[in-house]
């Protein structure tokens, strides 16, 4: 998450991969709630946002399915490809090349 604090931070990933792997909340619920709501964040909340769906595309894949990032997220890196913050653009890329990579047949 974007904390400066290192023990939140820390805190906020774990609270956060606990609902990702939960039956409650799950990976697709997860990664589509990160992507909306995106009208009043910072350029770092955007970036650590996708951050956190490359993780969990790294851990659980790109499909459609209850286990998996669905591809309409990519449209949050596609969306902000030109940011006008650098570090959004960066990791808008590196969101899409790690969706390429990990599933080069879904993207």
């Amino acid at each position: 998450m974007a904390d400066n604090n290192s023990k939140i931070k820390t805190a906020a990933d774990q609270a956060f991969a606990l609902m990702v792997s939960s039956l409650l909340y799950g990976v697709e619920s997860c990664s589509t709630s990160l992507t909306k709501n995106k009208s009043k964040l910072s350029s770092k909340q955007i970036a650590t946002r996708m951050i956190m769906i490359s993780k969990m595309i790294e851990d659980y894949g790109l499909a459609s399915g209850p286990n998996t990032v669905p591809v309409s997220t990519l449209d949050f890196a596609i969306e902000n490809i030109n940011h006008s913050a650098e570090e959004v653009r960066k990791n808008a890329v590196n969101l899409l090349s790690t969706a390429y990579r990990r599933d080069k047949n879904k993207t």
